[in-house]
Order: C-alpha cells, then sequence, then structure tokens
C-alpha cells in the first residue's frame, strides 16, 4: 500500500521473494539505506529523480521483476551504492558511462537484460 511507501524515516524495506505487482513504487524516506524488491512483478521504469530521493542507499536489489526502459544515469550519483542488482528485467540501453565512479560498489548485476553498447 502506499501508506508504507510514504513513511518518512524507513532505512530498510525487504519485499522481496513475493507476488507483488504494480509500478514500480516511489518511496518518500530520504534515509533509506537498503532496498530489496526483487522477485515480484513490478512494472515500468526508475525514474531520474530515484537517486535524488534516496541518496544514502547502500544497497539496490530491484532484480527478476518487469521493469522497463533505461538505466537512470542519476543512479550513479548514489556514492555510497555497494550494491546495484538490476538483472533480469527488461532495461534497454547502454550502461550508464558513469557507472565507473561508483568506487564503493562491491557488486554489480545487469544480467538478462536488453542492454547494448559497450562496457564504460
Amino acid at each position: 500500500p502506499q501508506e508504507l511507501a510514504d513513511l518518512p524515516a524507513l532505512e530498510f524495506v525487504n519485499l522481496g521473494h513475493n507476488q507483488l505487482t504494480g509500478s514500480f513504487p516511489k518511496f518518500a524516506s530520504q534515509d533509506l539505506l537498503h532496498l530489496y524488491l526483487d522477485m515480484n512483478q513490478f512494472k515500468g521504469s526508475i525514474d531520474n529523480d530515484f537517486a535524488n530521493r534516496h541518496p544514502l542507499l547502500f544497497r539496490l536489489n530491484l532484480a527478476e521483476n518487469q521493469l522497463t526502459g533505461t538505466i537512470p544515469a542519476s543512479l550513479t550519483k548514489l556514492e555510497n551504492l555497494d550494491e546495484l542488482n538490476l538483472s533480469k528485467n527488461q532495461f534497454k540501453g547502454s550502461i550508464p558511462a558513469d557507472i565507473g565512479k561508483l568506487t564503493s560498489m562491491k557488486g554489480l548485476y545487469l544480467d538478462d537484460n536488453e542492454l547494448i553498447g559497450t562496457i564504460p
């Protein structure tokens, strides 16, 4: 429910491995550190403002959903990001050029999408 996404002090969200549907939710908390929505049936795209709303994000796992569009270049602003898992979705386009500037990154999973181009 939207009331969950509207909680202003959320730091950890793990709703993975369910059968949740609908659009990719917009969480209100700027304190969000861990967001696990993997293995659901969310549709839509990650909006360009996502990184601005969640500047402290440490882990983002959206694997195995039905997300589309491109991987927003704004994700490369998440300086604390340790792990990014967007595998097994329907992302298209290229990998953001500045992804290599995420020096805290320890795990990057982009497999099973429709990405093209070179590895930055």
